[in-house]
């Protein structure tokens, strides 16, 4: 995917004056997605960013494998409200600044034993899912194991599917965060994301 072009002028003529989006990154980041000047696919996404001493939103440009990719194209209006030397519109690949998404890495934690109930999902999962499920938690996906890898890093397993299930039943909806969901799955739970 090819460098967005965009302008501070083009940007402003879609969502209004940059400025008043100081330190209102999310909603400055789906206005953005929404507004029709980012290929169809973009979405926000929640993490840190270098220099802003909170959670961060910024728009992720058509990411084809996922918001953790680090090759990702960035476009974040407004981190220049967070760290005064940025420009006004950050136009860069995600590792550059870098931008890191919530639930970014790979997971190495993996529940020791079963120490309560096992809990299945209410949708039925891909024979990948479930082998991956078996291999991690032998004993079984109890509410610990399924917390710790709900709310845990999303890279190197079928996070997609799982989480999207995990969210469609009722014994486990309540573990998934909001971000995790709007980012990994194709949802857009309260319409955050895209």
């Amino acid at each position: 995917m090819a460098k967005p072009v965009l302008t501070e002028a083009m940007v402003e003529e879609a969502i209004g004056p940059i400025d008043r989006w100081h330190h209102n990154c999310h909603g400055a980041s789906l206005a953005l997605v929404r507004s029709g000047l980012l290929p169809e696919g973009s979405r926000v996404a929640r993490g840190g960013a270098k220099g802003v001493g909170s959670q961060h939103s910024w728009a992720v440009v058509t990411p084809k494998i996922g918001v953790y990719d680090q090759s990702n194209w960035v476009v974040d209006i407004t981190l220049w409200s967070y760290v005064p030397e940025a420009p006004r519109l950050y136009i860069g690949k995600a590792r550059q600044w870098p931008h890191v998404p919530k639930g970014s890495g790979h997971l190495r934690q993996a529940p020791a034993e079963c120490t309560g109930p096992v809990l299945s999902t209410d949708v039925e999962l891909s024979s990948g899912a479930k082998m991956f499920l078996d291999m991690w938690a032998p004993l079984g996906m109890d509410h610990r194991a399924w917390h710790i890898l709900l709310t845990g890093p999303m890279q190197g397993w079928p996070s997609k599917e799982i989480v999207a299930a995990a969210s469609h039943t009722k014994s486990l909806a309540h573990m998934v965060p909001i971000d995790i969901l709007g980012m990994v799955t194709d949802e857009n739970p309260c319409n955050f994301y895209f």
